[in-house]
């Protein structure tokens, strides 16, 4: 089973990296977001543009940006294998697999 990395220290680096300030939000469960998986043989894939699309709506007026982090693999298109993270800077979102 895989661990995560502690999302208090996702916040730390990234405020430091982007020299601003960083807040988390409520986590969510995949379980029932009109998000695409697909099994593999080592484990769940999420369809990276569906978690792009769920969040557009969800960027808070005062951010930045919106990123969701992950456990499992993304894939961008059901002929590529796998991707660590995908991204639209026109919208603000985007999401990372660790």
């Amino acid at each position: 089973m895989l661990s995560s990395p502690l999302l208090s220290l996702i916040q730390e680096f990234a405020e430091a990296f982007f020299d601003m300030p960083v807040r988390q939000l409520p986590p969510h469960a995949l379980e029932g977001l009109p998000i695409k998986t697909r099994s593999r043989s080592f484990g769940k894939q999420i369809l990276a543009e569906d978690v792009l699309e769920w969040l557009k709506p969800r960027v808070p007026d005062d951010a930045y940006c919106l990123l969701a982090v992950t456990m499992s693999d993304l894939y961008p298109d059901p002929k590529w294998n796998f991707v660590f993270g995908q991204a639209t800077l026109r919208d603000q979102v985007g999401v990372y697999s660790y």
